[in-house]
């Protein structure tokens, strides 16, 4: 099995799991609903599917790079932990700003390191 986090999908031939999958739109459930959102471990259980599926398969997993998108566990770990403060750019000190510092879902928790939330639920 091939898990690729990629900027831009090249693979026209191979199965393809978008990030917004299984995001939980109106009544359903889904990753933007859990607390704390679960979209990387709902994907790679989505590739885990693919795969036993059809064996042999590449699947290949298209999430944006660019942006730290907080409902990724990793991008959220490093987010938390000021070891990995250099690896962002950080916002302007003031506003106004094109994401907002502090989470939708949980107003208290802020960050100055820049990350997307444009899309996020909440």
């Amino acid at each position: 099995m091939v898990v690729l986090m990629a900027l831009t999908c090249l693979c026209l031939t191979s199965p393809v799991v978008y990030w917004s999958n299984a995001k939980g739109t109106g009544t359903a459930d889904g990753w933007a609903k859990h607390q704390q959102m679960d979209d990387e471990e709902m994907l790679f259980k989505q590739v885990q599917m693919t795969t036993a599926a059809t064996k042999g398969t590449t699947v290949w997993v298209y999430r944006n790079t660019v942006y730290g998108y907080p409902w990724y566990t990793d991008i959220r770990k490093t987010l938390e932990d000021p070891a990995y403060e250099d690896w962002y750019f950080k916002f302007r000190p003031e506003g106004p700003w094109t994401s907002k510092k502090c989470d939708s879902a949980q107003p208290s928790l802020c960050s100055d390191l820049y990350h997307s939330q444009q899309q996020s639920p909440g």
